[in-house]
């Protein structure tokens, strides 16, 4: 395994950004700084950042490149633009297809084998149901969380209404304090309010 180069300056100033893990960075930092520039240009460029297993793949092509001779004696990176991409640009995610095989059409298409076009146009319809019926019930939920947030904040409310002696008056009883359950206390008309 060759020695360490160290990292561009470029590369130093995202490890300190915390930008770039150290880990990655030091898997970096084997390549020629001439392919880490390269590198550096091309995280720009796509704005990407490459991982571990990334970073430790370019090493080993920056590894790799060295050991092949050169056509010629310049001393040009020998880890591409192309290499980079290959290894760092992120997949795209393959297209989602859904197959579907007669038999298992059957049970919804009983009178007849179906056309694309057919099951297409079902699985559409169906689609939009789920849709509609996952719209409703987010409305439902939504109404059942306000109106609970209403009762809590009303039951708040006649908790502390409770305790400063005004239940009675909200009810309609003009009395917040009965000589039995209040004894000591003063009735509402000695109270202003």
């Amino acid at each position: 395994m060759s020695a360490s180069i160290p990292l561009v300056p470029e590369l130093k100033q995202q490890v300190d950004d915390k930008k770039l893990p150290f880990n990655t960075a030091v898997e970096l930092s084997y390549m020629k700084p001439e392919e880490q520039s390269r590198v550096v240009d091309f995280m720009a460029r796509e704005q990407v950042m490459p991982s571990m297993a990334q970073a430790t793949a370019l090493k080993e092509a920056s590894r790799q490149a060295a050991k092949t001779p050169a056509p010629t004696q310049a001393a040009k990176p020998k880890v591409d633009e192309r290499q980079i991409a290959s290894i760092v640009k992120p997949k795209k995610e393959p297209e989602l297809r859904v197959t579907f095989t007669g038999p298992e059409l059957a049970d919804y298409f009983p009178k007849a084998t179906p056309t694309v076009a057919e099951v297409k146009r079902t699985v559409f319809e169906a689609l939009d149901l789920r849709k509609k019926a996952l719209e409703r019930q987010a409305k439902k939920q939504e109404i059942k969380d306000a109106a609970k947030s209403r009762h809590s904040r009303e039951t708040a409310d006649e908790s502390f209404g409770c305790r400063i002696g005004l239940c009675a008056i909200r009810k309609g009883n003009q009395r917040p304090f009965s000589d039995a359950g209040n004894r000591g206390r003063a009735d509402s008309s000695h109270l202003s309010l």
